[in-house]
Formats: C-alpha cells, sequence, structure tokens
C-alpha cells in the first residue's frame, strides 16, 4: 500500500498558500448573523467594510446553500434550513470576524 505523504519524514510537506490559511481559519471559527433584508430594499443593506470581504452564496432554491453555510459555521446552525424549496425570502449577512470575511445566503432562484 502506498503511504500518505504525512505519514512519511522523509517527504515535504506543500507549503499553505494564503487560500489554505483562511480555510482552516474558517473551520475553526464562527459565523454570526448581523444583518437581514428583501432584495428589493436596499436601504437596508448594510454598508460593505472593505477589511471585510463579501462572499454570496448564490444558486436554485432547495440546492443546500444555507445547509452548506451551517456547516462551514461549526457552531450549531445559523441559517434556517427547510425541505421546502423557496424557504429563504431575505438577504442574511453573516460576519466572521476571525477570517475578516462576510459571507451572504442568498434566496433562491
Amino acid at each position: 500500500a502506498r503511504a500518505n505523504f504525512m505519514e512519511r519524514p522523509d517527504v515535504k510537506k506543500p507549503k499553505l498558500t494564503e487560500l489554505d490559511r483562511k480555510a482552516q481559519e474558517l473551520e475553526t471559527s464562527r459565523c454570526a448573523r448581523y444583518a437581514k433584508a428583501t432584495l428589493t430594499n436596499e436601504a437596508a443593506w448594510p454598508v460593505p467594510d472593505p477589511n471585510f470581504p463579501e462572499v454570496a452564496f448564490v444558486g436554485r432554491s432547495n440546492v443546500g446553500k444555507s445547509s452548506l453555510l451551517n456547516k462551514i459555521s461549526m457552531f450549531g446552525s445559523v441559517a434556517a434550513v427547510s425541505n421546502m424549496p423557496g424557504r429563504t425570502k431575505h438577504v442574511t449577512w453573516y460576519r466572521n470576524r476571525k477570517c475578516k470575511l462576510d459571507v451572504i445566503d442568498m434566496p433562491g432562484y
């Protein structure tokens, strides 16, 4: 059987990229909801913070956008999920202060 490179002391581990480090931070940190608004009410949207890049979860209804957000937030359910398509009616902003990242959960289309 072939040994994994991490089990072999003679093989160097690959150098982590900035994206790898961010992924590891996200893996051990929490997202918290900080804003919610409808798509049509732009006045209620939070002002983007240049220190927190935004990542939007966009896709068809009932494909698991909110479930994915819950999975990466690690500490329980932060986004509501349902078996019924079209349940998410609002745009919801979640902030991860450790990673300095805003994640946006959008309604399906």
